[in-house]
């Protein structure tokens, strides 16, 4: 009802300022943005997904230097208005019966529909955009059309994506928009992954702005499947005690449960599931050696090397360093001070 009036609201306005309606179904809604035709483009789709704070935000901005590579970063509002349940954060999230996993029987035939159109807007803007700032024809600026066909690889990047590849998968299947659907698995120590989210600035804005919905929905999770991880959960938090009540423990859970999630995908894929491509990233690497997993990457996503995109965001030693994944902040715990939990692990 809200989304309703907010709707009804930005129209009347629209009439009272004069302005003309919006640009037809399928064409950039931009203003000063010409249409663009999506007919001789070819879509693929890869989502970045790991837990929090393992380094799946820089490696997204490594790929995103590739000229054919379209990047949403944690695209939250395309998701929300279509699936609510997908909304783990905000204020009307418990309203909302946010949670992390989806299953792919739960992919409705109204959400293929939409979220279709959704990805078709957001390609159509960005090439029309695109094509507006580089041509420096006026006439093709008008018109909008590309002569030679093109690719474009959207990389889709979302942590919490990790819980929800076989659905994610099953719902790029039946929109029939990409020719590809791949998932790039960003992989982190779990120490520094749980120390990393315990220094994370805001724990409101990690857990949830209103009564921490996204840490019940982690909780939720301890029981359910993957098997293995509930035993390991149950275990650690009997072994710890005390200790993984804090925020240290918050984040050994989390990425534990990321982890069982993740695995379970990569096993699909092994066992022949043609609709899970699988690509694990351990960070480590890629700060050790990021022109080498980054030339990797680029080849399961189907794309050419590019020198700009495999140094753009390393230090002068071709090093990703740290700071790129971790918040600069000091963290909970001191270097010399280990809890009683990372002792146990």
């Amino acid at each position: 009802e809200q989304q309703e009036k907010k709707k009804k609201k930005k129209n009347e306005t629209t009439r009272s300022k004069g302005l003309p309606p919006g640009p037809a179904e399928g064409h950039c809604t931009m203003s000063g943005i010409p249409r663009y035709s999506l007919d001789n483009v070819d879509l693929d789709i890869c989502f970045i997904v790991g837990c929090g704070r393992s380094g799946t935000t820089v490696l997204a901005d490594i790929l995103s230097h590739h000229s054919d590579v379209l990047l949403l970063n944690e695209p939250r509002q395309l998701w929300i208005p279509h699936l609510p349940a997908m909304d783990i954060w905000s204020v009307d999230a418990h309203l909302r019966a946010g949670k992390l996993a989806f299953e792919p029987g739960e992919v409705t035939s109204s959400l293929v529909e939409e979220m279709r159109d959704e990805y078709l807007r957001v390609v159509a803007a960005f090439l029309a955009l695109r094509a507006k700032i580089e041509d420096s024809d006026a006439e093709r600026s008008v018109g909008g059309e590309c002569p030679s066909r093109r690719r474009i690889v959207l990389l889709e990047k979302l942590p919490e994506h990790c819980f929800r590849m076989p659905f994610l998968a099953n719902l790029c299947s039946r929109m029939q928009l990409f020719r590809s659907c791949k998932f790039l698995h960003v992989v982190r120590g779990g120490v520094a992954v749980a120390r990393s989210i315990a220094a994370f600035q805001n724990p409101a804005a990690w857990y949830g702005v209103k009564a921490e919905s996204k840490w019940k929905a982690l909780q939720a999770l301890k029981e359910c499947r993957p098997g293995g991880a509930a035993a390991f959960c149950k275990a650690l938090t009997e072994s710890a005690g005390k200790a993984l009540r804090g925020r240290f423990g918050r984040g050994l859970l989390e990425w534990v449960l990321s982890e069982a999630f993740a695995r379970e995908a990569r096993q699909l894929h092994a066992e022949g599931d043609e609709a899970i491509s699988f690509l694990e990233v351990q960070y480590e690497d890629l700060s050790r050696q990021p022109a080498q997993v980054i030339t990797q990457a680029l080849a399961f996503c189907g794309l050419g090397n590019e020198t700009q995109s495999a140094s753009s965001s390393t230090d002068q030693k071709g090093q990703v360093t740290a700071a790129d994944c971790d918040p600069p902040t000091k963290p909970e715990v001191g270097q010399n001070d280990v809890p009683e939990s990372e002792e146990i692990l």
